[in-house]
Formats: structure tokens, sequence, C-alpha cells
């Protein structure tokens, strides 16, 4: 019976790491720390950088503490026509929760509120060029590219 459970957990954590291989294929991530809401920040880029950001509830992320909380964090979604161009717009820290499990004491990465994940034919440019302008926009303390390697249980992201 153990061993049967054994090899669900390891074709489950197969099928997730085909699922995060194929998920975060040509894209790149930008960590924001911003203290305002999620509707706010996305109002914000839309206005001043001419994106399309609309919040979809069925990407809504659930995740569950070790305590048993659920906490739901909001997915928006910024879709490029002309470009084949994906953004998404993740927040990823509310009041009691966050979504990733803690990095060593210091990383600057416990401090962000958002992550943004670009789908693009050049993601590492793109990133660069998207985090520069985002940094100039009023509110947003930080601005800066994320190595994957960086991030735990990335799954966490997969929507």
């Amino acid at each position: 019976m153990k061993l049967v459970a054994a090899m669900a957990v390891k074709v489950d954590k197969f099928k997730v790491d085909e699922m995060e291989k194929k998920f975060f294929s040509d894209s790149a991530m930008i960590g924001i720390i911003c203290p305002h809401p999620a509707y706010h920040l996305s109002w914000l880029i839309n206005n001043q950088m001419g994106m399309s950001f609309r919040c979809v509830p069925e990407m809504t992320l659930e995740y569950r503490s070790d305590d048993g909380t659920i906490s739901y964090f909001a997915v928006y979604q910024c879709l490029m026509q002309d470009d084949n161009y994906e953004v998404l717009l993740y927040k990823v820290k509310n009041d009691t929760t966050f979504l990733f499990p803690r990095w060593k004491k210091g990383n600057w990465l416990n401090n962000i509120d958002y992550l943004f994940l670009l789908k693009t034919a050049d993601p590492e440019k793109d990133a660069a060029e998207l985090s520069a302008k985002l940094s100039k926009l009023n509110g947003i303390s930080l601005s800066l590219t994320v190595d994957r390697e960086q991030i735990k249980h990335l799954e966490n992201l997969l929507v």
C-alpha cells in the first residue's frame, strides 16, 4: 500500500514538474514592492503605461497554509494582441499570508507584494524594460527582475 502511495506521489510530482516547465517556458519574472491594493496597481499600470490588465476570477489562487487557513490571491491578466504577449500580475502577499514559504532572513524577496510573469518571444529583455518603466510609477517602491531559481514552490503560481 505504501509503495502505491509513493508511486502516486512520484507521478504527481512528475506532472507538476512538467506543468511548471511548460507554464514557465519563455517567461521571465519581475518582483514588485508596492503598498497599493491589486485593483489600484492594475488601474495605475493601465492608465500610465497603456496596458489592459483585468482581474480574472477563474485564475484566483487558493493557498492552504500549514495551519489549515485558506487564503485567496488575485491574478490579473494582460494580453497584447499585436505581439502574442501575455503578462500575469500576481498578488503574492495579503495581511496574514505569503504565497511562498519564506526565504532566508534579509532576502529582498520576503518583501515583495506582487510578481509579474511575462510570456514573450524575448522575456528577459522585455522584463528588464518593463521593470525599468514600472520603477518610475508613483507608489512602486521597487521593481526588479527575479530569477525563477530564487522562488521555491513555483507550482503555487500555476493557473
